[in-house]
């Protein structure tokens, strides 16, 4: 090899080491340079955990669709993708998609979902499972969301009585909306021993739910055949879900009688709450408050022989109740 040419392939090699000691710099800058954080917001976070509520029907042998569902409902990718896609576009048309505020998310986000629910066109069994699949997410998002500061139990009540005010978007007739609300309170509270929480968090708990779901009916478009004959009906089977669902609740301690006692009157108090703020509305009226709780509370004692109590126990229980209603309705 000549000298020019060695001076040539000398300088090629030097300038290809200089490329890699650049590159080396480069990738270790890269490397070391802090990296920006993507923060999800509450609204991604409700969607994400809502689709993946959903995708365990897709497997029977797990145990959280176990927990919420019994009858075996099984949702394909298509189904989920509807309830999402609806539940995500009130989300951006209501210009939350990135917020963080959950009171504001929950009506929008519960209502877009119900739309995405009737717009499959399932039988009302299967209807109220998957109301009660997305209703127990929902509230399992918000108490897993807490920051420590005591149970949210304001986003309880928007939430419920935001999927009791959407069960006509979610297409219940109002021949069957009683039926289907009884059933979703059962869910609803019947879910709540996998919280872990104890009775006074689990009273505050029931009493947001109770009071939520009564706003809600009593917040459903009036074209809907809602009325106070219906609402009344409405309510009376709501006391006898309670009751199913109270009962069935899965403590460590087990369910005793003095306790659910204190549960059924949480669940009162709760609709109580409920009906004072409707009152004063073309349905209800104050003088009807008394009368529409004793619809719910004897819904509850009708529902009492059928949770395995002896006779002493109803008879204790529904004295109770009686009690309760006369003071709940002065």
């Amino acid at each position: 090899m000549n000298k020019q040419a060695l001076v040539s392939a000398l300088l090629a090699i030097g300038f290809l080491a200089g490329c890699n000691n650049n590159m080396s710099a480069v990738d270790a800058a890269s490397e070391n340079a802090p990296q920006s954080v993507q923060n999800t917001s509450e609204a991604q976070k409700m969607l994400q955990e809502l689709e993946a509520t959903l995708r365990t029907t897709q497997n029977s042998g797990n145990a959280t669709a176990q927990k919420i569902t019994t009858t075996g409902i099984s949702l394909n990718n298509s189904q989920i993708s509807t309830i999402i896609g609806m539940a995500s576009s009130a989300l951006g048309g209501a210009g939350l998609s990135n917020s963080n505020d959950l009171s504001a998310i929950l009506p929008v986000l519960i209502g877009g979902a119900s739309q995405g629910v009737g717009g499959l066109g399932l039988p009302t069994g299967q209807v109220t499972d998957v109301l009660a699949l997305i209703g127990n997410g929902s509230l399992g998002s918000i108490l897993g969301s807490g920051s420590g500061t005591g149970v949210p139990t304001d986003l309880i009540q928007t939430l419920t009585g935001s999927l009791f005010q959407n069960l006509p978007s979610a297409g219940i007739s109002s021949g069957n909306i009683s039926q289907v609300a009884g059933s979703l309170i059962g869910s609803l509270t019947g879910n709540l021993g996998s919280t872990g929480l104890g009775s006074g968090d689990l009273s505050n708990i029931i009493q947001s739910i109770s009071s939520g779901a009564v706003l809600g009916i009593g917040g459903i478009n009036g074209t809907s055949g809602l009325n106070s004959t219906l609402f009344s009906s409405i309510l009376s089977q709501i006391g006898a879900g309670s009751v199913q669902g109270i009962s069935g609740i899965a403590l460590p301690g087990g369910m005793n009688a003095s306790l659910l006692q204190t549960l059924l009157g949480s669940f009162a108090s709760g609709s109580n709450l409920g009906l004072g703020q409707l009152a004063g509305s073309q349905m209800i009226n104050n003088s009807a408050i008394t009368t529409l709780l004793g619809s719910l509370m004897q819904g509850q004692n009708s529902a009492l022989p059928n949770i395995g109590l002896g006779s002493n126990q109803q008879q204790t229980m529904a004295a109770f109740l009686q009690m309760l209603l006369a003071n709940l309705g002065r």
